[in-house]
Formats: structure tokens, C-alpha cells, sequence
């Protein structure tokens, strides 16, 4: 209550201002002193309006701090989602505003700007890349070497805009599995699958470039450039059928399958969504290839083995082949497609108006041809068994001169890029090999690793393989085909086929729960030393946080509590 000396004390001094016994100005000041009590506690019952937690009125509130709810949110996920806005600082938070505040606190730790934009997942699986003889953040050691020690993990989180996700790896690896690699120095701690993101609201974006306006918090960073085919996401095909190839023409991937209902799918959208095509038979569809404005796929049964598309793979125009065979592969060049089968008389074929006839073609050897590729005016098939495992043609397939492969080994595609062909095999001592003289003679170059190398592309200085058996299904070549390499994949499926257009590398599958990846070039930060925070602090750092992030940007925090 404010009493009435309070008020006095508050009122001009002098005769003039000194108000008489019950007189109006006595009243009022007597008035004012017994009801600002009952004032205050008026005011004080409405106050629970602007409480997020409490108010009824959390429309007109959302719409007071331009809030806008996410489809299907709860209410709690929306009261909370207005106290961060509504509690955050009057003026404009930066990215250095929100540094100083941190270093303020203590937290010894670097805010950094996401320009060009990248994936902030990425720096969360490189907190689960432990070597054997590291040690936890706690300092305890990985207990690497031991028979049924546990690969050492480190916990984290990832914040987005406010909403905490939790993360934890998606194995727990021992040391004395098969994939695990452990006893040797440096020897990494298991096979990295997955993060768990377990959200508390709203769904992370999948793609980096949902992420234009972000910011890091966590230890020094490196910018560059993460190369073309080394960081691969996993997209979910549109059936689960067996892919088996993949092509890209005039802005379209189109893959073709040999079981399944609808054996055909492509995407518009580099890869990132599909749609389902029926294809004109249910053959087991094996190759697919792009030239002229036209796909052409081939297949190793059926009563029309191939079928072409000249509307980008919306409507398919079955075709009979020139003989019956297991036709395998299918390439495009100087405007003639060539297909190579795995059986039958003639083993080749070609047709020079788009898959409209074919014509038959002795192959150099009865092999058991697996491949084709055109680069530099030349023809190159491959095969998996026979003498001469590798045949050229120069005069767009109507002859074929045979010649020794590298090894006699099972070779299984090809292609061409940058002056070179590369073939890659399924077994042997040296999976690779390349030819710079258009197939005369052959180089043989020991594979990342041992695997079943299934197939190969060429894009932008990159050549990309991939396998259906292996710890690592992908290996890159950056200097023709001379070292390579390896990756893993975001799944351990069988990847069957690979091909390269318009920035992005993409691979299909023949199983799995996503059967397809895709992998382009970012530029940005290409590392980041993930934050240590005392647990203790875990709440203070992410009040911190919420409190000074800038505004208008998504926000990406990478932290690690010890």
C-alpha cells in the first residue's frame, strides 16, 4: 500500500500546494493511498495474460511476436516456443553479441557463421569418429584392444532455433567385431552408421540448403571446400525394388529395376525425390543409358529387351532386340547406342535412330560381356571372364578388336572421363584399372579396398565407385583412376549402379531401407572442433543461447558435455 506520508512526500512543497482538511485535493491523495493496494493486486491477478505458460490468449500473443505455429504442434511445443521469444533481449542480437555473452560466461568456445551454407549432421558424426587409442572427453580411455571392450562414444546435442535434440550414434560396436578394426594403433573404434536425433520439437531440414541463415558454436573451425562424392546422403526410393542402373539426361535421373511393380523411377530434382514410371514389361531391366534426347534401358529377358523414352522417361516404347540375349549394359556415343550381352551369337548390338531397330554384331570372344563405355571416338566393353576381357570399336560398334585386360579378373563396368577409361572389378588382386590410349593397352591399380566393385561414373574431375559388399562401399579418384579413396556409405546396401549429372553423384541399390544416395560438392566449413561444456552448465549454456542467437537465423549448436 502506498501510504499516505509517501504521497506527501511525493506532492509540491509550499502554502500554495498544501492541501486543507477534507478539502478535494485531501480526498483525492486519501483515495489514492487506500486503493493503491487493491490496484496492485488487480494488476498483479491479469499479469498470468503474458505468461507463456499460462495465458489463454496464446494466439493473440503468437501473433504480438510474429510467431507462426508449426503444423501440428502441441500447445506446449508452442507456449514454449513463445518464451524464447518473448524473453529474449530488447536489442538486436549478432553473432558477436552472442560470443561475448558466452566468453562473459566462461564458456570457452567459438561462434561461427555457416556462409556457404552446410549440413550441421556432418559435424555431429565426426564426434563419433574415435580412434582406438583416444581417449573419452572424460579422460577415460577407449579401452580399445580388449576382448569385449566398448568403442569409445562421445554424447552431445544438436539445438535447432531452440528446440534440443538429443544425439547418441546408432551402434554400439564391441572391439572384437568383425567390423569394429580394433588392437591396432589408430585403428578406428567400429564402422560410424548414423546419428539418433531424438527431437523435442519441429523436424530437422534433410538438406543443407534448408539451412541458409545458421550459425555454429563449438571449437576452431576450417573453411574449404568438402569435395564431390565424399559426404553422401540417403534418399528413400519410390518402391523397394532392386535397382540395378541409373542414368541422368536433360535435367533427369531415371533408374531402372529388375523386380518390383513399377521398375522405373526418376527424379527432376537431382535425386532428392522420386516417382514411379511402369515400364513396358516386367523383364529384369538392367542397364540404362541417355543420349540424343533419348534413355534407352536393356534387359536380360522378356519378349522385348529394350524399351526407349524420348519424353525424359515419362512414357516407355517397348522394342525388340536383335537376338534374345542376357543383354547386360547399354552405352551412348557419336550417335550410335551400343548394348553388350552376357550370351547368345552376336553378343553386341547397335542402333544409330534411337533404339527405333537394332543390329546384330559379333562380339571378339564369347565372354560373358558386363559393360560398355564411349569416350573419345571409341568404344570399350569389358567382360567377366574369357582370354581378351576388354574389346574396342572405333567405327561405332561394327567391329571390335579384342585385347588383354590388366588381370583376368571378373570386370564389371567401365566409363570415361578426362582422357581415361576405368574399369573396376568384383574380385582379384587389383579391382582397377585404366587405359590413357583409348583401350590399347591397361594399367591395373589396387581398389580402396577389396570389395565387389559394382560400378563406376565420372563427373567434374571425380571418379566415384561403388560396391555391394565391403566396409566401405564407395571409393574416389581424384587423379584418374592412380589412388583411390574410400567412403561409407550412408547404408550398407548392395549399390549396383552410380551416375553423375548436374553437380550430384547418384547411386541406387537392391536393398535397404533407403536405396538411394546422392553426394554433391560443399563449400563452407569443412571441420569444426566440437565444444566441451560441463554438464553442470548444460542449462546456463543453452538458456545463453536462446537468449542471444540472432534472430532471423536457424540455429545449429554442436556441443559435447563433459
Amino acid at each position: 500500500m502506498l501510504s499516505r506520508d509517501a504521497l506527501n512526500a511525493l506532492w509540491p512543497t509550499g502554502d500554495f500546494w498544501t492541501p486543507l482538511a477534507d478539502d478535494d485535493y485531501d480526498l483525492l491523495l486519501e483515495g489514492v493511498s487506500e486503493n493503491s493496494e487493491a490496484a496492485r493486486l488487480d494488476v498483479n491477478k491479469i499479469r498470468y495474460l503474458r505468461d507463456p505458460s499460462r495465458t489463454p490468449i496464446l494466439d493473440d500473443l503468437e501473433r504480438e511476436f510474429a510467431i507462426i505455429p508449426v503444423p501440428g504442434a502441441t500447445e506446449i511445443e508452442r507456449r514454449s516456443r513463445l518464451a524464447v521469444e518473448m524473453f529474449r533481449r530488447g536489442e538486436l542480437p549478432t553473432y558477436d553479441m552472442l560470443q561475448e555473452k558466452l566468453i562473459d560466461a566462461g564458456f570457452d568456445v567459438l561462434v561461427h557463421a555457416n556462409d556457404p551454407a552446410v549440413d550441421p549432421s556432418m559435424f555431429i558424426e565426426q564426434a563419433f569418429q574415435m580412434m582406438c587409442d583416444e581417449l573419452l572427453p572424460g579422460g577415460n580411455e577407449a579401452q580399445c584392444g580388449e576382448v569385449e571392450a566398448y568403442c569409445g562414444q562421445i554424447g552431445g546435442e544438436l539445438l535447432v532455433n531452440g528446440d534440443i535434440y538429443e544425439q547418441a550414434p546408432n551402434y554400439t560396436i564391441l572391439c572384437d567385431e568383425a567390423l569394429a578394426q580394433c588392437g591396432e594403433t589408430e585403428a578406428l573404434c567400429g564402422q560410424f552408421d548414423s546419428i539418433r536425433l531424438t527431437p523435442i520439437e519441429y523436424d530437422i531440414p534433410e538438406e543443407y540448403g534448408y539451412w541458409p541463415l545458421i550459425f555454429f558454436v563449438g571449437g576452431e573451425a576450417t573453411y574449404g571446400e568438402t569435395g564431390l562424392g565424399i559426404r553422401w546422403i540417403s534418399k528413400l526410393a519410390v518402391e523397394q525394388n532392386l535397382w540395378d542402373s541409373i542414368a541422368y539426361g536433360n535435367g533427369v535421373f531415371v533408374a531402372v529395376a529388375t523386380t518390383g511393380t513399377n521398375r522405373i523411377m526418376r527424379s527432376i530434382d537431382d535425386g532428392k525425390t522420386w516417382n514411379a514410371v511402369a515400364s513396358t514389361e516386367a523383364n529384369v531391366w538392367y542397364s540404362v543409358a541417355y543420349g540424343n534426347g533419348v534413355f534407352i534401358a536393356v534387359s536380360g529377358n522378356g519378349v522385348n529387351r529394350t524399351m526407349w523414352s524420348d519424353d525424359d522417361g515419362l512414357t516407355w516404347n517397348a522394342v525388340a532386340a536383335s537376338e534374345q540375349n542376357n543383354w547386360q549394359s547399354i552405352a551412348y556415343g557419336n550417335g550410335v547406342f551400343i548394348a553388350v550381352a552376357a550370351d547368345g551369337v552376336n553378343r553386341t548390338m547397335w542402333s544409330d535412330d534411337d533404339g527405333l531397330t537394332w543390329n546384330a554384331v559379333a562380339a571378339t570372344e564369347a565372354n560373358q560381356w558386363a559393360g560398355i563405355a564411349y569416350g573419345n571416338g571409341v568404344f570399350i566393353a569389358i567382360s567377366t571372364n574369357g582370354v581378351n576381357r576388354t574389346m574396342w570399336s572405333n567405327d561405332d560398334g561394327l567391329t571390335w578388336n579384342a585385347v588383354a585386360a590388366a588381370e583376368p579378373t571378373n570386370w564389371n563396368d567401365i566409363t570415361y572421363g578426362n582422357g581415361v577409361f576405368i574399369a573396376i572389378a568384383t574380385t582379384g588382386v587389383n579391382r582397377t584399372m585404366w587405359s590413357d590410349d583409348d583401350g590399347l593397352t591397361w594399367n591395373a591399380v589396387a581398389a580402396a579396398e577389396q570389395n565387389f566393385w559394382t560400378s563406376i561414373a565420372y563427373g567434374n574431375g571425380v571418379f566415384i565407385a561403388v560396391a555391394w559388399h565391403g566396409i566401405n562401399r564407395i571409393m574416389r579418384s581424384i587423379d584418374n583412376g592412380l589412388t583411390w579413396n574410400r567412403f561409407t556409405a550412408p547404408e550398407q546396401n548392395l549399390w549396383l549402379s552410380v551416375a553423375y549429372g548436374n553437380g550430384v553423384f547418384i547411386a541406387v541399390s537392391g536393398n535397404g531401407t533407403n536405396r538411394v544416395m546422392r553426394s554433391e560438392s560443399i563449400i563452407g566449413i569443412t571441420n569444426i572442433d566440437i565444444a566441451p561444456i560441463p554438464i553442470e552448465r548444460r542449462l546456463e549454456f543453452r538458456r545463453l543461447i536462446l537468449k542471444h542467437k540472432p534472430m532471423a537465423s536457424w540455429g545449429a549448436l554442436i556441443v559435447v558435455y563433459q
